[in-house]
């Protein structure tokens, strides 16, 4: 079970099929060029979600309403 991943300095553009990993808890992007992420609707679970060490994670408890 995988609840966390890492991705630095990888030049990454494109992450998908992400439906595969509905127990990722963290998310986190540092140094890379994401131009586009697809299936974070799958990670239900997640509650973390950072892309660079100067910007502060974005926390899903305060951005995700449940009532949408």
């Amino acid at each position: 079970m995988l609840l966390v991943v890492y991705l630095f300095f990888i030049d990454v553009l494109k992450i998908d099929n992400l439906w595969q990993f509905t127990k990722l808890t963290k998310l986190q992007l540092d140094n890379n060029i994401v131009e586009k992420i697809e299936g974070l609707d799958c990670l239900v679970n997640l509650r973390w979600l950072g892309k660079y060490h100067d910007v502060p994670p974005y926390e899903f408890d305060v951005f995700f309403d449940d009532n949408i």
